[in-house]
């Protein structure tokens, strides 16, 4: 029986692929999930168990850029961090780790290699994380989600897996999303949410946006815990405005109503749209590694980007009105997403896995 222990945070997006690749390995009678080991004030607990998996939590240390004072005391907690995933890998003794690749994991895939436990690390941006080019060092296998990404990793230890994502996602209903939204079966649906944690920014464009789009299309808006504008419910747009802090078990259902899907590059979005295989206008975060993202697929005719630097609302308008009045070009945006990730990634994943237990 291989026992595996995942470990990230600090976010949602390094989780997120962690119980896509836990739901794949419960399926199988080889694997046990041991759980999550994670830092203490990020998402990661909350996700965990409600997934169903046990928690581990250990100290972290982040480096902070620019330079941040906090810097001083990132060795002595990432020392920490060390000893406390020592004494936890000591304890549980896992077959194999796997990181989700942020800062969370360092400590952990560091003492795995202390301890002689092969271990897995995933990059999933195009522009590799300080964390990753840092494990690179002594970790066992480096998944990337790109092709063009192994360049900068020892190709002995990399290869291409894709992205995992929860099969729950392909189990959403366009019916079930409309009731539940109450949408109108006749008219156009757009999806607009700005990542795990929602993004004020992009909010305001929508919110400034939303007097012009409700007269074409109605919107399902996804704005990010106590993100939600006390201008949501302007008489106007309410009836065709449905603005949520969060959704669970209703997000596969709100992509198959959607017709189109507005949201940042962040790569779990990315996997999202590829496996579901959805029109979307990009609008990445300024001066971060989802401009890298959004520049790839549009650069392939997979995705319209929108900078955000501009702040119109007008651009955003004109860009979903130009889709919707464009079926031909959502298919071929479709077509070309779906093709630029693997839709395996977990047994992809599951693979190297093996392979490091024998």
């Amino acid at each position: 029986m291989k026992k595996i222990l995942l470990v990230g945070g600090g976010t949602l997006g390094p989780v997120t692929p962690l119980l896509a690749l836990a739901e794949a390995m419960r399926q199988r009678q080889d694997f046990t999930v041991l759980g999550l080991a994670g830092g203490r004030r990020g998402p990661e607990r909350i996700m965990a168990e409600g997934a169903g998996l046990s928690f581990f939590s250990i100290t972290v240390g982040k480096w902070r850029r620019p330079f941040d004072l906090r810097n001083f005391f990132t060795p002595f907690l990432v020392l920490m961090g060390v000893l406390e995933s020592v004494g936890l890998l000591w304890r549980l003794k896992p077959s194999v780790i796997v990181s989700g690749g942020s800062f969370v994991g360092l400590p952990v895939l560091y003492a795995a290699w202390l301890l002689g436990i092969p271990s897995l690390t995933l990059q999933q941006d195009l522009v590799p994380s300080l964390a990753n080019r840092c494990a690179a060092k002594f970790v066992s296998k480096i998944a990337v989600v790109f092709p063009e990404v192994a360049r900068f990793f020892p190709a002995a230890k990399t290869v291409v897996t894709g992205n995992p994502i929860r099969q729950s996602l392909f189990e959403g209903s366009a019916e079930r999303g409309r009731q539940f939204f109450q949408l109108e079966p006749s008219l156009p649906t757009v999806f607009i949410f700005g990542g795990g944690t929602g993004a004020a920014s992009l909010n305001e464009i929508v919110i400034a946006a939303l007097p012009e789009l409700t007269q074409f299309c109605q919107i399902i808006h996804l704005a990010g815990k106590g993100k939600l504008s006390t201008a949501n419910r302007q008489p106007q747009t309410a009836h065709r405005y449905h603005p949520y802090e969060f959704l669970t078990d209703q997000m596969a259902d709100a992509y198959a109503a959607a017709d189109l899907v507005v949201g940042r590059a962040g790569i779990g979005t990315i996997t999202e749209l590829a496996a579901l295989g959805k029109p979307a206008i990009l609008i990445p975060i300024p001066d971060s590694h989802q401009e890298a993202n959004a520049r790839y697929l549009e650069e392939r005719g997979a995705a319209v980007v929108i900078s955000q630097k501009q702040r119109q609302p007008e651009d955003l308008i004109k860009k979903i009105l130009m889709l919707l009045k464009n079926p031909e070009r959502q298919m071929k945006l479709c077509q070309a997403i779906g093709q630029l990730i693997p839709a395996d990634a977990a047994e992809q994943m599951i693979k190297v896995i093996e392979e490091l237990t024998k």
